[in-house]
């Protein structure tokens, strides 16, 4: 019984922990290509399988249940583990989510100023022209607020994506036994 929770829970781990991690990475790159569509999708994607992560908690706590004593709650390395995973699920639902939502909100709210209409000046910035449109320039403002909101959800999905990797290396290393 203890390899076949072990096996869901490996597997569970790759295919929601995985996604959790790289959707923000796919909405930083929406927001550089001021993808409104994109950023929302990545907000969703990430929402969804942070939550979802849930259940490789789940099957971990089984995990301890069947593991008829060799592991334990008491044990430093599972300790460790589950609260840097408590903080990277409130990292992820806290912040990486919300800023992706954020800019994405900023984005469909901006208007867009056509470049063939208007050169670039002190209230234009241009930037690279989004797949499926014909506008290049964004207002100042509203690109130093997408540039905040890309700053956060950078550094927040950073930090969760190396307390992920952290939790990786105790499931493998067992330290402090």
């Amino acid at each position: 019984m203890t390899k076949f929770v072990l096996t869901l829970h490996v597997l569970a781990a790759v295919f929601l922990i995985g996604p959790m991690a790289i959707a923000p990475m796919i909405g930083m790159r929406a927001i550089r290509r001021h993808d409104a569509r994109g950023v929302h999708e990545a907000a969703r994607t990430t929402t969804l399988y942070t939550l979802l992560s849930l259940v490789v908690a789940a099957l971990g706590f089984v995990l301890i249940g069947v593991s008829n004593g060799r592991w334990s709650f008491g044990d430093a390395w599972i300790t460790i583990s589950m609260t840097l995973y408590v903080i990277a699920l409130l990292l992820g639902i806290g912040v990486v989510a919300p800023g992706l939502t954020g800019a994405a909100r900023l984005l469909d709210a901006s208007t867009p100023v056509p470049a063939t209409q208007v050169p670039v000046t002190d209230t234009a910035v241009e930037t690279p022209e989004p797949a499926g449109t014909d506008t290049a320039t964004i207002d100042v403002e509203t690109r130093r607020k997408v540039d905040a909101a890309y700053g956060r959800v950078a550094a927040s999905s950073g930090i969760v994506a190396l307390l992920l990797i952290i939790i990786v290396i105790f499931m493998v290393v067992r330290p402090f036994r």
